[in-house]
């Protein structure tokens, strides 16, 4: 399927997960102070390593782009351990919604066999706030085709 490169969206858009980010943040900071406390009283250091964990993974949610949309690709780097992926507009096939929850992006790449299964990336909606998750389904919405979408 070919895009017309005019009749896309020229801005950039990024998709951050706030919500799981401030969590995380929260919960590590608190841990942390409950940490340092629990160890002024001889008691192990993982619960102080497992908080700094949260810390580093929060502030890295908070400041880093889950969805990045482009010209005529789009990027998603959902965890920090977690691959990179980087999509053409016109490598996808699918976009399968189940219950504003999760969306799975079906895509073939351009250098794969036409009669290949397509892959898949995952996005967890839940992980963003509610107009972040409008604004990323509106996102792809705008940039693709409506015969791709489809809700289960």
């Amino acid at each position: 399927m070919k895009i017309d490169a005019d009749t896309l969206p020229l801005d950039e858009v990024e998709i951050r997960a706030d919500s799981t980010g401030q969590m995380m943040t929260v919960v590590g900071v608190v841990g942390v102070v409950a940490s340092l406390f629990l160890l002024s009283l001889d008691a192990p250091s993982t619960p102080l390593i497992l908080s700094i964990l949260f810390l580093v993974l929060g502030i890295w949610r908070t400041k880093n782009p889950f969805v990045t949309f482009r010209h005529d690709h789009f990027e998603t780097k959902m965890a920090l351990a977690a691959g990179h992926h980087k999509l053409l507009y016109s490598e996808v096939v699918q976009i399968e919604t189940t219950s504003k929850q999760v969306m799975s992006i079906h895509y073939r790449e351009h250098n794969s066999d036409t009669d290949a299964a397509p892959k898949r990336v995952k996005i967890p909606l839940k992980a963003l706030k509610e107009p972040e998750r409008l604004r990323c389904i509106n996102e792809f919405r705008a940039r693709l085709p409506e015969s791709l979408f489809v809700e289960s």
